[in-house]
């Protein structure tokens, strides 16, 4: 039972002396970590506290991070494949005569690269070409990208 005491003690960081007293040893310094069982317990336990009152003592520092009040919001450059909202199902799945658009929202908001789409007017395929590819559009955007 003694050594069961003074080992749980030992884990629960009770001071030194006080251990020293129940034990009635003179000097408790090495006696102390003689009767803790398990030793690496101590050091897990240390480094769990000690992160711990780091962790509870921190606090941002307000100059590192400033808050983006900026109202703009940058849409990505990305181009997407889109067609008329009223193309049949019929001409759409034939593909012969149906050219996919382009449309790139943080170059025009409001229509196609060849202009003769409005964007609220279109269905989009994503970012890959689906099918054939407006002749004017893919112009326009080979010049928008400077090639």
């Amino acid at each position: 039972m003694r050594v069961t005491v003074l080992d749980a003690a030992v884990k629960n960081q009770v001071d030194t002396k006080i251990i020293g007293l129940q034990a009635n040893w003179r000097d408790p310094g090495p006696m102390v970590l003689k009767y803790a069982r398990q030793r690496k317990d101590l050091s897990v336990a240390m480094v769990k506290k000690l992160a711990k009152d780091l962790r509870e003592a921190w606090t941002p520092d307000a100059d590192r991070f400033e808050a983006d009040d900026d109202p703009d919001v940058v849409e990505p450059s990305v181009a997407e494949y889109v067609l008329k909202d009223n193309v049949s199902e019929k001409a759409l799945v034939a593909a012969s005569d149906v050219k996919f658009h382009i449309i790139n929202r943080a170059i025009n908001s409001e229509f196609s690269f060849c202009g003769k789409i409005p964007l609220g007017e279109t269905i989009s395929f994503g970012t890959e070409p689906p099918g054939p590819i407006c002749k004017l559009c893919e112009t326009a955007q080979n010049r928008a990208n400077g090639s």
